[in-house]
């Protein structure tokens, strides 16, 4: 199991700290609520294979793409179920990322890549969350998955 270090973003503590857990998701039509559309994992967020303490300055992941700057990122929307919400008093939001076994297993020159890092976005293209972790290597038929747990009541 991988252990993952996370952090909230600045622009995305800003948008949390107006909201409940109970205002977050990915299929709401409220609009006064923030809908989390998508997360971004990707090769950065490291020096030499270790991993970066996450700060709260990032605005994008690390990774601009392979035929950017070398460093291979993959994005998925989410589904239905990918973000739920603990319960009607729970200020815990639980965000499932996967990647699932046939996705992302070319970084863009033949090989696979190895994964850093993780974003969480919301509808408007804010990175709301930012997490780092020790590298996984995407390996063809098996998928990478991380329960993303954001706490609301502590940013």
């Amino acid at each position: 199991m991988t252990t993952s270090t996370g952090t909230y973003t600045n622009a995305g503590y800003a948008e949390i700290a107006q909201l409940g857990a109970s205002q977050v998701g990915v299929d709401n039509a409220d609009s006064e609520k923030m809908r989390l559309s998508y997360f971004v994992i990707g090769e950065g967020g490291h020096v030499g294979g270790v991993p970066n303490v996450p700060s709260r300055l990032m605005t994008d992941i690390e990774a601009q793409g392979y035929g950017v700057d070398g460093k291979f990122r993959f994005q998925k929307s989410f589904g239905a179920g990918d973000v739920s919400v603990g319960g009607p008093s729970s200020n815990i939001l639980t965000i499932v990322c996967l990647v699932d076994d046939g996705e992302a297993n070319d970084r863009g020159d033949g090989n696979p890549p190895t994964f850093y890092e993780l974003g969480v976005y919301d509808e408007n293209d804010v990175m709301v969350a930012y997490l780092t972790f020790d590298g996984q290597l995407k390996v063809v038929g098996e998928p990478i998955q991380h329960t993303v747990k954001i706490n609301y009541g502590t940013p």
